[in-house]
């Protein structure tokens, strides 16, 4: 099999199963037709590419039994929700990398540019948005404990997560009152890394609790609506946050140079490396968590009209 076959028996691969059981071999056919008629591999391959991306997205031919949408607007909701547990590590960084962004002559702060003022402005709004980020996640976390309250669910992992998480904060709340003193600062040193790393821990198993939770229960259409509402409200504030941070950096990157003995007091005036990997992080995780809210939507309708 030459590579420009394997290339695309790949493309042909990626299509859900469930397409590739009615449609392959109809497909297989045309294929060979443009590959005789001289057609390039290589676009091909590209234009299949393309179309399977969106029959998963659109759900093109997909089978009408309800329980086949049910399955898949909950595994979307995945994708729309998950990626909530890394867009808000990477918030938490950006907001612990803002400086006063001002320049300063020795000992006096000399006023904010123009540019350092928006900058300060975006991050305060950016603030505002990571708080209710937070409130819309939680809720929407209630919401699908609720709804799947009473199925038949392993719960072993959340119990061992959720455990895991409390004996973590507990530690680290310790640890802040222990080292107040001398004689525990050691201990408190020790109760500290052992609670973080206990929370941090959960925090990356989190996701795959909920994944286990949606892959063994299914919501009823109420639930469903409401989760799907959630996330939909989550991709637009993702968007917000990923403008401001997008916007921010880049009103740091056109502060003036300091004058000659000056100095800017932002942990960074430009952008940087790390700068554009945060930028492309947030912009990569709401196009994913987007796509997720889209794809939920689409699957969710889908269910009311059948």
């Amino acid at each position: 099999m030459t590579s420009e076959s394997k290339l695309i028996t790949f493309s042909l691969n990626s299509y859900p199963s469930w397409w590739r059981e009615r449609y392959q071999d109809e497909v297989g056919a045309v294929v060979e037709c443009l590959v005789e008629a001289g057609r390039s591999p290589l676009w091909i391959t590209a234009n299949l590419l393309r179309s399977s991306i969106t029959t998963r997205i659109r759900g093109t031919g997909a089978p009408a039994a309800r329980e086949f949408w049910v399955h898949r607007t909950q595994k979307s909701l995945m994708v729309a929700f998950l990626a909530w547990f890394t867009i808000v590590p990477l918030a938490i960084v950006f907001m612990l990398s803002i400086g006063e962004n001002g320049v300063s002559h020795g000992n006096t702060l000399v006023q904010l540019s123009h540019a350092g003022t928006t900058a300060h402005n975006l991050q305060s709004v950016a603030s505002i948005v990571v708080v209710l980020i937070f409130v819309i996640a939680l809720r929407g976390w209630r919401q699908l404990r609720s709804g799947l309250e009473g199925q038949v669910i392993p719960t072993k992992l959340f119990r061992v997560v959720n455990r895991g998480a409390m004996v973590g904060i507990t530690l680290t709340i310790a640890a802040l009152f222990l080292g107040e003193h001398t004689s525990t600062s050691m201990f408190a040193e020790v109760c500290a890394y052992i609670g973080l790393s206990l929370f941090v821990c959960a925090w990356l198993l989190t996701p795959a609790v909920i994944s286990q939770m949606l892959r063994h229960g299914e919501l009823s259409v109420t639930n469903l609506r409401k989760v799907v509402s959630g996330s939909t409200v989550l991709v637009w504030l993702y968007g917000l946050i990923t403008l401001l941070v997008v916007g921010s950096e880049v009103a740091l990157a056109a502060q003036p140079v300091p004058a000659s003995g000056a100095s800017y007091l932002s942990l960074h005036s430009g952008l940087g490396s790390w700068s554009m990997l945060l930028c492309v992080g947030f912009v990569v995780l709401t196009i994913l968590s987007g796509i997720g809210a889209s794809v939920s939507r689409r699957s969710c309708e889908h269910i009311l009209t059948t």
